[in-house]
């Protein structure tokens, strides 16, 4: 995941003739933020319909946060209670007002392709695009769909989450989006981590890793994708840099295993520098 941070605006002159203005307040061009996801679709499965709005549900992350953070100890006999914070066929697509209108959101088959689309972005809502980034995006993930979640500032607080549905490009694995990227540039070695990895299948079986989810919104009924039998762990501190992978055999077995591992197209001296494989 790729996250922007808050860009300050651009100032404009407000000269007028010979008075310059310093008495008048100066004239700020505000511009949009936005998330980029990648996300290891097959070529051509994802479009409008891929994008999942959780607005209904606003409480279910905390829920699933609270369902594998560690507890304190409790008494003899006290019960033991994807997460996902595209590729169009060909050209990139532009989902507007997705989420009762929070985002708009770009749906492309290359990071670089975005771009070609930006311009039909809610100005509001639209992002300066760095192209040094996205070119180095798509070189660490080819192949892979791009997914750009556009708002504004003055909706920063309501732009929260959404889920995506996607057909995978691998079967056996289980991809969440972990990649440290800050200020228009990806980090690399060690980085610092803040996040809760929650993951699940409709065939986990029970087992003393298998945490029950209380979810705390009626609706959530509506969305079948958020299981009610999860796997995870709260992890932070620092960690090599990566996204996370688990191995669907050991989350149906009910093993949490999950590991941090390097985007497909890292360079080969990047991963040669990384040393054994870390695990969470």
């Amino acid at each position: 995941m790729i996250a922007p941070e808050p860009r300050q605006g651009r100032t404009q002159s407000t000269a007028s003739g010979a008075d310059f203005g310093w008495d008048k307040p100066a004239v700020v061009a505000k511009s949009g933020n936005a998330m980029l996801f990648a996300v290891p679709a097959k070529v051509g499965t994802m479009d409008a319909g891929s994008l999942i709005a959780v607005s209904d549900i606003p409480g279910f992350m905390k829920d699933l946060k609270k369902a594998v953070a560690p507890r304190p100890p409790q008494r003899r006999g006290g019960m033991r209670g994807g997460l996902l914070s595209a590729d169009s066929k060909s050209m990139p697509i532009v989902v507007h007002g997705f989420d009762k209108g929070t985002y708009d959101v770009v749906i492309a088959p290359s990071a670089a392709s975005i771009a070609m689309v930006i311009a039909q972005v809610s100005e509001a809502k639209r992002p300066t695009v760095n192209d040094q980034l996205y070119s180095e995006l798509d070189s660490l993930y080819p192949g892979w769909t791009f997914v750009l979640f556009c708002f504004s500032e003055q909706d920063a607080e309501q732009a929260g989450c959404a889920l995506i549905k996607y057909e995978p490009q691998r079967e056996d694995l289980l991809y969440l989006p972990g990649l440290d990227g800050h200020a228009g540039v990806i980090e690399w070695g060690a980085v610092d981590i803040a996040h809760t990895v929650v993951v699940s299948s409709d065939q986990l079986k029970d087992g003393p890793n298998v945490n029950q989810v209380v979810y705390s919104d009626q609706d959530v009924a509506k969305h079948p994708y958020l299981f009610t039998r999860v796997l995870g762990k709260v992890v932070s501190g620092r960690a090599p840099q990566g996204d996370f992978l688990c191995q669907i055999a050991d989350i149906r077995k009910g093993e949490f295993r999950c590991k941090r591992a390097l985007p497909p197209g890292t360079p080969a001296s990047v991963k040669l520098e990384r040393g054994e494989p870390h695990y969470i």
